[in-house]
């Protein structure tokens, strides 16, 4: 007869000792990442000092440039990542680095493998826009480049994209869509041996069962860039005016773009305010809260010197 003890351990109700070292580790390491703005610069400059292509405004109607010159202000997030939000992430990191090697080892990828310490990357230096694709294939027959998002998501949503119950979402959309804009204003420098870039795809993957897929495909769309670019251009000079953008007042703060915005804290302190000068947001004695060594001038500096220097 099994003792007490042998019985607990077998029905997994003996005193946990792994589980809340493991928090305590997530818990410690966000903390000291999100305070000591910890792996920043995946691409050898810093993230705040550039507009994004994952957050391009594109014909997006509630893009929101305030969002955007806090980033660039590198105010940090409310708090920092919790356990399951960076799991989620590493998850969909791992997933997209396999399926990159796999690309990698047929010989189509343009772009470079996952251990390359710098990875290709587009930049529009007159609207400070930058953006790395997660892989860009030579089609087979079509002998042209293609560019792919590869996005993870739980086994049932992909399942439902499948069944034509759900579609794509509406950032990664526009995520591609940049990135397809970029492939056909480089192309012909990048690879001239090839055709011109025509389109690209979503690839969206189960995180349970990564054998099941989902692609989306998108055509280049000019109107689409020029439109994003044109407000790029606006947050681009009302940042070297050091003034926040408007906020449209029909917009909620329990709505999107707001209700979930990492910068929501600091916005709605600003607005209520009517602050206008970015000297004076409530994001820069937040930053400094957070992280001690916080200097305004100098983050402002290193966008500027990036691409005004």
């Amino acid at each position: 007869m099994a003792t007490r003890s042998e019985l607990f351990s077998k029905m997994g109700l003996n005193k946990q000792i792994v589980e809340p070292i493991l928090n305590l580790a997530y818990k410690k390491e966000e903390e000291q990442i999100w305070r000591e703005d910890l792996f920043s610069s995946p691409h050898g400059e810093h993230w705040h000092t550039s507009f994004h292509a994952s957050s391009f405004p594109g014909d997006n109607e509630k893009a929101c440039g305030r969002a955007a010159l806090y980033t660039l202000m590198n105010i940090p997030s409310q708090d920092p990542i919790d356990r399951n939000g960076r799991a989620i992430m590493e998850a969909g990191k791992a997933i997209e680095e396999n399926i990159v090697w796999r690309l990698h080892r047929t010989g189509l990828l343009l772009t470079d493998p996952p251990d390359e310490e710098f990875q290709m990357g587009y930049a529009d230096e007159e609207h400070w826009l930058t953006c790395a694709p997660d892989a860009i294939i030579n089609m087979p027959k079509e002998n042209r480049p293609h560019p792919i998002e590869i996005k993870s998501k739980d086994h049932k949503v992909v399942e439902e994209m499948r069944m034509g119950m759900r579609s794509f979402d509406q950032a990664h959309r526009i995520q591609l869509q940049t990135q397809i804009a970029f492939t056909v204003e480089n192309s012909e420098n990048l690879w001239p041996e090839l055709k011109k870039c025509l389109d690209g795809s979503i690839l969206y993957v189960s995180r349970d069962r990564p054998g099941t897929t989902h692609e989306f495909r998108f055509r280049y769309n000019p109107s689409f860039m020029k439109k994003g670019r044109e407000k790029l251009a606006e947050w681009r000079n009302s940042y070297k005016d050091a003034k926040l953008p408007e906020r449209p007042k029909s917009w909620r703060w329990t709505e999107q773009p707001c209700k979930y915005c990492k910068f929501k804290r600091v916005c709605k302190a600003d607005y209520k305010e009517k602050i206008v000068d970015l000297e004076k947001s409530n994001g820069i004695e937040f930053a400094k809260e957070v992280r001690g060594n916080y200097d305004y001038k100098k983050t402002r500096e290193k966008v500027l010197d990036r691409w005004e220097g």
